[in-house]
Parts: C-alpha cells; structure tokens; sequence
C-alpha cells in the first residue's frame, strides 16, 4: 500500500511572511490608514465648508454665545445686525428674554478670550 500518494507534502512555510511579503503588508496597513486619515480630513473640511455656507445665508444673524441652563433647556445670545438678542431655547419652545441695544462686548474681545480645551479643562476641574 502506497500512503505517500494520499498524505499531501508540507513545505517550509516559516520564511511565508519574512521578506518581501511582509513588507508588503505593513505598505498596505500603512496605505489603508493613511486612506482612511485622508477621508477623515476631506468630511471635516467639507463640512465647514457646508457650515460656513448656512451661516452666511442666514445674513446678519450670528450666534455670540450659550448657557446650557438644564437637560434640554438654553439661553442664548444672538447678534442681529446691530441689536444682540438673549433667547431662552427648549424643545419645542422659543422665547426673547431681553432685547440690547448695543453688544455686551465687542467682536475683538468675543475672539481673544481662550477656548481652548485645555482652558476649559483647567477651569471645570477648579470648580
């Protein structure tokens, strides 16, 4: 009886990996990740794009700041032209609380102040 016909033959698989094929691999991990890191940076700047886009067709109208006042309630300040706005917002439910007449402050100030994450991390963990 003949057995060497039915029993396949093994070869030597250890070097399978080593060389050239490995390189190969790590190329594409590195190729995939990179595609993948490209996607990520092409969504985020289209969609400031597409922000930039609606805040503009709103015209005069612009969001200066919010206070998160419960789970689902906020109070915000809105700049319409040359008045800024202070508006309670809940679901469902808007309402001016004050009208001003001239800003609380000023465009130059609204940018200086530092929002960071690390800022607000400091200033939360102070209490």
């Amino acid at each position: 009886m003949n057995t060497s016909a039915q029993i396949p033959a093994v070869t030597d698989t250890s070097g399978a990996l080593g060389g050239s094929a490995g390189f190969q691999l790590a190329v594409q991990i590195a190729l995939s990740f990179a595609l993948v890191i490209g996607a990520v940076l092409l969504l985020t700047w289209v969609l400031r794009r597409i922000t930039r886009l609606q805040s503009n067709a709103l015209g005069g109208l612009r969001v200066v700041g919010g206070l998160s006042v419960g789970m689902r309630e906020r109070i915000v300040l809105l700049e319409a032209g040359d008045q800024q706005l202070l508006v309670g917002v809940a679901p469902g439910f808007l309402r001016t609380l004050h009208v001003f007449d001239r800003p609380l402050r000023s465009e130059e100030t609204a940018f200086e102040e530092d929002t960071s994450f690390s800022t607000r991390l400091k200033r939360a963990l102070r209490g």
